[in-house]
């Protein structure tokens, strides 16, 4: 056991997602600095993957917040940047003026090409040492945690 924070069952794992977050998150930027991707976050690099692995249908920003479990002002200020960046451009929905569709640009997707590669090389050292059921395992476990938040605080989806 850790002597500088004492442990129960109910602050360990929240504090473990916390630090393997945050190695995560530093490895991130680390393999995308070796590609000369610079200031890309994972959270671009997530919707630049989910956009071009769905560039064959219509994406909304209500979409990304779904996908991603991410507010609408945190998916609101992440689009705005990214078009600024030029990683990818709205434009107004045929059948709702009100809304607009997300597209990768041609320089989101290059980048998006790039990062993927970095992405598999750290999802490989993440999961070096992991068998498939301990990968199946912990896929499982995560799924039913983001359940159990989503019904907690009233999101539905909660059949009990």
């Amino acid at each position: 056991m850790d002597k500088f924070v004492e442990r129960d069952e109910e602050q360990a794992v929240g504090r473990e997602i916390r630090i393997l977050s945050n190695l995560l998150a530093r490895e991130f930027h680390s393999e995308m600095s070796a590609l000369g991707v610079d200031r890309l976050t994972a959270v671009n690099s997530w919707i630049l993957a989910y956009l071009s692995y769905n560039s064959d249908k219509t994406i909304y920003q209500r979409d990304i917040e779904r996908e991603f479990s991410i507010a609408r002002s945190t998916v609101t200020q992440l689009v705005k940047l990214m078009e600024k960046k030029g990683l990818i451009e709205r434009s107004d929905d045929k059948s709702d003026g009100r809304l607009k569709s997300l597209k990768l640009t041609e320089k989101g997707e290059q980048i998006h090409t790039v990062a993927r590669e970095g992405m598999a090389r750290l999802e490989r050292r993440l999961c070096s040492s992991l068998s498939r059921q301990e990968i199946e395992a912990f896929i499982s476990t995560a799924e039913k945690m983001k359940q159990n938040l989503k019904c907690e605080n009233g999101k539905g989806g909660c059949n009990d």
